[in-house]
């Protein structure tokens, strides 16, 4: 588990953008597929910024390990989490009996479908199965994020880079989402803001702030979240590298037991992680 802010920056300048939507969904991993986080979760955040510069799912682990870049989300604003159902319908082709629960079909159009994806190995196979879960949803959430690469770090460097010009240009390779495809993601660039760091023992920290430097007798009530923290490259594909609890509050800032309090721009005290 990593549960410690960062006390010192691999740069004085961060990468500054706010997002914004007005549905997001963040999935549990700790529950059920339905379940969300409020606050946008680091690791999200890796996959959101490398979709706007092009890199590919298991493409981008590496520059955002917590030597090379930190990481500040601000929750501005949100109207509460909502329950809704959607429907699905399930496209997965499986060998695995257990998978397949619903019964063959005589339908010509489904078993046309069927034949083209290269049949279903089970004749008692569904052709198309729809369900409709009950999902829970952040309605209008707004996010400030602010990221530090280090610019001495060639790799590193080049995706920073990238991702100036296209937030610069508002271009984006794949199209950004809060969490989900369905949940369009707006973007508003805030550009390249200088970073200070202060020596105040007791920061009152707007953004996200990792649990184990808030002061909660100061800081009043708060959400406590806990969230995938990195993910590195594995042989089959990428694996979860820690998590982290952070505290939050849309409407009221937090107070730190330590000084790990970061002037952004001038006009926002944060936490990077």
């Amino acid at each position: 588990m990593t549960d410690l802010p960062a006390h010192e920056l691999p740069d004085d300048d961060a990468v500054s953008l706010t997002v914004s939507g007005r549905w997001a969904h963040f999935r549990n991993i700790e529950g059920t597929l339905h379940r969300t986080y409020r606050m946008f979760p680091r690791t999200t955040i890796a996959g959101f910024l490398a979709a706007i510069v092009g890199r590919g799912r298991d493409e981008y682990y590496d520059i955002f390990q917590p030597d090379r870049t930190r990481i500040s989300v601000t929750l501005d604003d949100y109207d509460g989490t909502y329950r809704m159902s959607r429907l699905h319908l399930g496209t997965r082709n499986s060998s695995d009996e257990k998978e397949l629960t619903l019964s063959e079909t005589d339908d010509p159009a489904a078993k046309a479908l069927t034949e083209t994806v290269g049949g279903l190995p089970n004749t008692k196979a569904i052709y198309g199965n729809r369900q409709r879960p009950v999902i829970h949803m952040v309605r209008n959430p707004t996010y400030t994020i602010d990221v530090i690469f280090d610019r001495d770090d060639d790799r590193a460097s080049a995706f920073r880079e990238d991702l100036v010009k296209h937030l610069s240009n508002e271009t984006s390779i794949y199209t950004p989402y809060l969490g989900t495809a369905e949940c369009l993601a707006h973007i508003s660039y805030n550009g390249e803001k200088p970073v200070q760091r202060l020596t105040d023992d007791a920061p009152v920290i707007e953004s996200a702030l990792p649990l184990s430097a808030v002061n909660p007798a100061e800081s009043g009530s708060f959400t406590v979240e806990k969230h995938p923290y990195n993910m590195v490259r594995v042989a089959n594909g990428r694996r979860l590298d820690g998590t982290i609890s952070i505290g939050f509050n849309a409407d009221e800032s937090l107070v730190a037991t330590e000084s790990c309090g970061f002037d952004v721009g001038g006009d926002r005290t944060v936490a990077f992680y």
